[in-house]
């Protein structure tokens, strides 16, 4: 684990990594985009270059290529780069979480999973996945309420 200024330093505001199929269903949210490319509903999602895989998508990497190649991205900007660039997205959207997002649905087969093991590794810190806002149950409407009864 590295060390340094702020290194362990929580970020202000909560930050997630999530695909973009369930970040943009999530209004109370920001979407950011991390990927190459993003969908059309996102095209003004605030974007951190530094943490999009350029150079190594659309090769057909082995896995293991790919994360050696990403892993050196993200040494490059470092601890306090990347801090940087997601704390500056963090103020222009107060009080939301961020939603770092690229298009693979399993955080396991893509880059966000890489910057989270990654961010954990350097700093202890968590990076964690997105739990998505389950829809409201219609069937939890029709239970009596017990305060009503009283």
């Amino acid at each position: 684990m590295r060390s340094g200024p702020g290194s362990r330093r929580a970020f202000a505001t909560a930050v997630f990594t999530a695909s973009w199929t369930v970040a943009l269903t999530e209004p109370k949210a920001v979407a950011v985009r991390i990927s190459v490319g993003c969908p059309a509903a996102a095209k003004d999602a605030p974007f951190i270059g530094a943490l999009a895989p350029f150079g190594l998508f659309g090769k057909d990497l082995p896995p293991d290529e790919f994360a050696a190649g990403y892993h050196e991205r993200l040494d490059r900007y470092g601890v306090q780069g990347i801090r940087a660039r997601i704390e500056r997205v963090a103020r222009a959207h107060p009080d939301r979480p961020l939603l770092l997002c690229c298009f693979e649905k399993d955080p396991a087969d893509c880059h966000r999973g890489l910057l989270s093991r990654w961010w954990k590794e350097q700093t202890g810190g968590a990076i964690p996945e997105w739990e998505p806002t389950p829809e409201p149950d219609p069937q939890m409407t029709l239970i009596d309420d017990p305060k009503e009864k009283a």
